[in-house]
């Protein structure tokens, strides 16, 4: 992908696509910049870091995915003391399947980019609304406080009743509103003069409003156009402090009115996001991006020429608006609901999710330098901090908002594929540089200081479908902010021994902290008799016969063991490390094929066919996921509240503390009860597959058998899920050194930008 020519830095900007109903075109979004912005609240300040002060605020552009084509930008407000900023982007094609991404870059050493990006008052700002909208008010003060402005080319700004009537507040819900007074003896009023533009029969009429106190004693006004004389025309948008509904009538002439709508439910507090549209077939109403009304079939309404008024009625001050009024647009077309939802989640801050700051790569560096002046810029501290030796990397961001509680040596899965993490992004950039499987371990993780190392594990690397499943022993993780992790890669780089390894190497053990005794991926390995426990315990599990039961490609993270509900099963044997009978955990994934009189998954169990012979087990009873333990003379079950669903993949974990039992299904606490027996398993092999003695062999797939000697927490096993099924982190662009790796190029090739 492209950078634009001349640009420092830039920001890569993520409209999800889960908000996105159906393809936009020339889209307005609202980019909120902020210590705390987007969907996951990130803090973009560096932006106002770089910028140094209001001056420099058209020292930006925006572009397309490609990097180069730029976007039409309004600043509605940018406010550097406070480190706040409100643009309006026009992005070209917003796709509804898949993420769609724009970059912001932001440069002090630029000059001010007035041919895209300008303030309300510019008229390069005219380019971000669509020919459509006939009216884009922020409802800021602008050029003072007897006025605002319209953003579009139509230039239809509005005339307040006098100065300050309404007056302007700083707390709007996308910075400035006009704050009503409403009710009797209060007047305030915008008056728009009349023009043909805005006499609207198709249209959408929106605007963000928030109630105040007390209503007035009829009806609260936000937009009319109509005439009261007869011959009636035009239409109005109000709320009806008697009911609490949302009312927009309108008339085909000559009798008032023709069409009256209202909303299905009443509203008298908070904010809301209220929207008309009207086709000449149907009249239909939306509140915060939602169909709320019953649509009614309509016609052409009717024009006029009287002004249009916001925040009051012509009848007079029984029908005026109490509260704020924000962002007041009206088109001459009906915007669909794909376009009203998206304007929703864009308006209220939660379309956009943002990446890291990112300087240009070593293409786009331009001034050369010869060795010595090289070794200077080294000296001078030009490095960004990469690992030495390595060629690229990308960055690596766990979402902090799946973090309840801060980990350490958290084993995180990092799967790579050309749609990978929760913004499903495309890293076979790694693939492409590797070029072969054979170099699956030219790879390093570092921590977020570019450096400090993680060990890593890899479960299975396939070039050739271009995917790996990695896990990753992260030291910390934060609830309170996003972790980085940086991935390195480099096809030149020797083999990364020390710190990478496949299942069957020793250095993997060391992603696995010591309280696990059995992690195995359920792969075959070292043969189709085999399973391979990654810990330093070696608990590695020897199948009943070879293919029994039989590997799957179809695991939920890589392989996984099939089993047929007859009598395949795993055994690991009795290893004292096993013994978790003072406190423990065990987690797996399981994809249940049939119920079959319920199915187990684990066992440890002694002579006999009682349930106080059940030492350690997990099995099913019905659809019901069970945990057992017992001493040889009692035992004690926990029966979870929750049910699986036969063909459907489930996290499943139980953990005992000789206290409390608890059961956690996909992340989330299920059932726990107190513990009252210490379970005895000493001798007594761990089988996989089976509950034996009991008649409960699983039809179904295992996958991801974790076994822990301690009582992990709720938080850890929230995050585990989130990991392993690949939600928890997302991916930053491939990176290429600038300064640290300069060693590896030639002189000639040295380029180093001089900032």
């Amino acid at each position: 992908m492209g950078w634009l020519t001349g640009w420092g830095q830039r920001i890569r900007l993520i409209i999800d696509h889960n908000d996105i109903d159906d393809s936009l075109t020339n889209f307005p979004v609202l980019v909120y910049l902020s210590t705390s912005s987007g969907r996951n609240n990130s803090d973009v300040s560096f932006i106002f870091d770089e910028l140094l002060n209001d001056a420099n605020r058209k020292k930006i552009a925006v572009t397309k995915a490609d990097g180069v084509t730029e976007c039409y930008v309004e600043i509605e407000h940018w406010d550097h003391a406070n480190e706040k900023a409100w643009l309006w982007v026009k992005v070209p094609d917003v796709d509804p399947d898949v993420d769609t991404a724009i970059y912001l870059y932001y440069d002090k050493t630029h000059a001010d980019n007035d041919a895209y990006v300008g303030d309300p008052s510019d008229a390069v700002v005219h380019n971000v609304w669509d020919a459509n909208f006939k009216l884009v008010s922020h409802m800021r003060d602008d050029p003072d406080n007897a006025h605002i402005r319209d953003s579009t080319v139509n230039a239809n700004d509005g005339t307040k009743l006098a100065a300050g009537e309404p007056a302007v507040t700083t707390v709007g819900k996308i910075d400035d509103a006009q704050d009503f007074d409403g009710g009797t003896g209060n007047d305030d009023k915008i008056v728009i003069p009349h023009n043909a533009g805005l006499n609207l029969s198709v249209l959408t009429v929106e605007a963000w409003i928030e109630f105040g106190a007390p209503a007035p004693p009829v009806a609260g006004y936000i937009w009319n156009k109509f005439r009261v004389p007869i011959p009636r025309a035009g239409f109005n948008f109000w709320h009806y402090n008697i009911d609490n509904k949302f009312y927009f009538q309108a008339t085909e002439g000559p009798a008032w009115p023709t069409w009256s709508l209202a909303s299905t439910n009443a509203y008298s507090t908070g904010v809301h996001y209220v929207v008309i549209t009207n086709d000449e077939s149907y009249m239909r109403m939306y509140i915060d991006g939602v169909e709320a009304a019953i649509p009614l079939a309509s016609g052409v309404i009717a024009g006029g020429t009287t002004d249009a008024w916001i925040g009051r009625s012509i009848a007079g001050d029984n029908y005026t608006w109490q509260g704020f009024l924000d962002e007041m647009r009206a088109s001459n077309v009906a915007r669909n609901a794909a376009w009203i939802k998206a304007s929703y989640e864009s308006g209220r801050d939660d379309l956009i999710d943002f990446g890291f700051e990112e300087p240009p790569p070593c293409d786009f560096i331009s001034a050369h330098l010869t060795p010595d002046e090289v070794e200077a810029g080294l000296t001078a501290g030009w490095s960004v901090n990469m690992l030495p030796g390595w060629g690229k990397r990308v960055k690596i961001l766990l979402d902090h908002n799946d973090i309840d509680v801060a980990q350490s040596d958290f084993p995180h899965l990092v799967y790579l594929s050309t749609s990978s993490g929760h913004s499903n992004k495309d890293v076979s950039c790694v693939f492409d540089e590797l070029l072969s499987s054979a170099n699956r371990k030219k790879i390093a993780v570092t921590t977020s200081d570019g450096q400090t190392e993680c060990y890593v594990e890899i479960e299975h690397w396939d070039h050739a479908g271009e995917e790996a499943w990695l896990w990753v022993k992260v030291p910390d993780v934060d609830p309170d902010m996003d972790t980085v992790l940086y991935l390195y890669y480099d096809s030149t780089h020797a083999d990364n021994d020390a710190y990478v390894g496949d299942p069957s190497d020793a250095v993997v053990h060391n992603v696995w902290d010591a309280n696990h005794k059995l992690v195995s991926h359920m792969r075959d390995d070292p043969d189709n008799q085999h399973i391979r426990d990654s810990t330093q315990y070696a608990n590695d599990g020897t199948k009943i016969g070879a293919g029994e039961p039989a590997v799957t490609t179809e695991g939920k993270i890589d392989d996984a063991q099939s089993f047929d509900g007859n009598n395949d099963r795993v055994n690991c044997g009795n290893d004292p490390s096993l013994d978790n009978e003072a406190a423990g955990s065990i987690a797996f994934w399981v994809r249940r094929i049939e119920t079959d009189g319920g199915g187990g998954v684990i066992e440890r169990r002694s002579p006999g066919g009682g349930w106080v012979d059940q030492r350690y087990t997990f099995d099913f009873t019905g659809d019901t996921p069970r945990f057992n333990i017992a001493n040889g003379v009692a035992n004690l079950s926990l029966n979870f509240n929750g049910t699986i669903t036969n063909g459907q993949w489930f996290y499943l974990v139980a953990t005992h503390n000789g206290i409390k039992m608890k059961g956690y299904i996909n992340g989330a606490l299920d059932k726990e009860q107190n513990q009252t027996i210490t379970p005895e398993m000493t001798g007594f092999d761990l089988r996989i597959g089976q509950v034996q003695d009991l008649g409960r062999y699983l039809d179904g797939h295992i996958d991801e058998i974790q076994l822990s000697d301690i009582d992990r927490t709720a938080a850890w096993w929230k995050a585990c899920y989130e990991s392993q099924r690949d939600h928890l982190n997302d991916f930053g662009i491939e990176e290429h050194p600038l300064l640290s790796g300069i060693a590896i190029l030639t002189s000639d090739e040295v380029v180093v930008s001089l900032r």
